[in-house]
């Protein structure tokens, strides 16, 4: 008997299942048990607690779903997330292909300079934005000087400061994504078209870019999520006159104590983001990770 087959006979049969069931356990327990709840608030006719559980209707779906500002605010989330996004991006491109041929020394001094904003409180983070921004700021003053009009609040409250926000708060997840994608393209694929003559353009529209579309989509799906769910961003640089899909939650939940809708429009977002991240996830696994799982 060879030892591979020795090991392979010792091994449970279901030895990755039983590995990460703790773990699935404790993310059903963390996301199902809350949604369950959510839902059950969200079928209440009031907010009287457990004694209108009696009372379940669908009355509180068609009054939110039916009310244009409603709409209005799903659509400005998901304007300013999907831009933000587009930037993050666009940014995270050329710094995370840099970042996967850097050296050692000098990738560790960029991962430093990536990951040090995640180390700072975002409420730190955004008190440096509504300064910048704000009344007096250094890009409101830039501005005024190129020609552009700017009220006296500044950029504060409005859809660019979010986007601004969003896109400080996404853009390591963009670079950290890409930087796996583009580790995992073999150098001689670049080698080998450079050999055959194709230019930077080409080498990047007909190689690099289709090798990693893949870790692109991963990264924009992840980015996407974060924007439309996070909360202090819009809330802070918004200043309650843009409202996002998260701030009208607390308004709903915390002012006007709105309960049922304040749990139904919780169920739209986290149903949202996770088929966002579930579908980018399934479209990267069937059409863009075949050829590597060929390999």
């Amino acid at each position: 008997m060879t030892v591979e087959a020795a090991v392979s006979l010792r091994k449970p049969p279901n030895a990755a299942a039983i590995s990460i069931a703790p773990a699935a356990v404790l993310v059903v327990g963390a996301m199902g048990i809350p949604l369950v709840f959510l839902v059950a608030v969200a079928l209440q006719s009031s907010n009287a607690g457990v004694d209108a559980f009696h009372q379940v209707t669908l009355e509180n779906f068609r009054r939110v779903l039916s009310d244009p500002f409603v709409w209005r605010v799903f659509a400005r989330t998901f304007r300013v997330s999907a831009l933000a996004t587009v930037i993050a991006m666009a940014c995270s491109y050329p710094v995370a292909w840099y970042l996967s041929r850097a050296s050692h020394r000098a990738r560790s001094l960029m991962f430093l300079l990536i990951m040090s904003p995640l180390l700072v409180s975002i409420l730190a983070r955004l008190q440096g934005w509504l300064i910048l921004l704000g009344p007096g700021g250094v890009v409101p003053a830039v501005l005024q000087e190129i020609g552009f009009a700017v009220p006296p609040r500044g950029m504060i409250g409005t859809e660019a400061a979010i986007v601004v926000g969003l896109v400080h708060l996404v853009l390591p997840f963009g670079v950290l994504n890409l930087d796996v994608a583009f580790r995992n393209i073999d150098d001689t694929w670049i080698l080998a078209a450079r050999d055959l003559g194709a230019t930077d353009s080409v080498l990047f529209w007909r190689v690099l870019f289709p090798l990693s579309i893949g870790g692109l989509i991963r990264a924009a799906s992840a980015a996407m999520a974060v924007g439309v769910s996070i909360f202090a961003t819009p809330a802070l640089l918004g200043a309650g006159i843009r409202p996002v899909l998260s701030t009208l939650i607390y308004n709903q939940g915390l002012v006007s104590i709105n309960w049922p809708a304040a749990s139904l429009l919780a169920i739209v977002l986290v149903l949202g983001a996770m088929l966002l991240i579930l579908g980018a996830s399934w479209v990267v696994s069937m059409k863009y990770d075949v050829g590597w799982r060929k390999q």
